[in-house]
Order: structure tokens, then C-alpha cells, then sequence
């Protein structure tokens, strides 16, 4: 398994429509175009990849938006490698049986 690193939401975007990933971490700070820009536009477009949100945000009203946006999950920094490693094992997982 492993990770590539997308340097803002444009780039992110163009990655994701690729197919060549099974899962994306995503971040609604980013550069070009934020989280919320990348998770609509990939849903719209029909990606259904697991995406979770890694975010210093930890506002209630922020994670109900996140999930109802379409992320599959929503973890809040700073979190233990444990943690976001169950949740990525969990989305991995599922998507699998689908």
C-alpha cells in the first residue's frame, strides 16, 4: 500500500478522477479549492471512493455538514495513528465487499 500527497484541492480533484486510488484523506483547508470544493465535486461526479475528513475542525454543525456532503467518516486533529488507521482499514474494507 501506499500514499501520494496531493499540494492543493485542484490537484486533488484531478487525482481522485483517476481511479488509481482506494481511499482519500482529505483536508478542508486546502489551496485552489478547499475540502468542501473537492468532496462535491467528486460526488457529483459520481466517485464514490471513501473519503475521510481530516480536519482541525471539530464543530458539530461542520462534521454533520461533512457526512451529509458525502464523506464517509469525519476525524478531528489531533487524533491517535490508531485511530485513523482503524477508520481507513474499516472504509477499505467496506469497500471491498461492494
Amino acid at each position: 500500500m501506499s500514499s501520494t500527497i496531493a499540494t492543493d484541492g485542484e490537484q486533488a480533484v484531478l487525482m481522485a478522477q483517476s481511479d488509481k486510488f482506494d481511499l482519500l484523506l482529505l483536508d478542508l483547508g486546502l489551496l485552489v479549492k478547499d475540502g468542501w470544493t473537492v468532496l462535491a465535486e467528486l460526488r457529483q461526479q459520481g466517485k464514490q471512493l471513501p473519503i475521510i475528513i481530516v480536519t482541525t475542525r471539530d464543530d458539530v454543525a461542520e462534521k454533520k455538514a461533512g457526512l451529509q456532503y458525502g464523506a464517509n467518516d469525519y476525524l478531528t486533529k489531533p487524533f491517535r495513528f490508531q485511530d485513523l488507521l482503524a477508520r481507513v482499514r474499516n472504509h477499505l474494507s467496506s469497500s471491498l465487499m461492494k
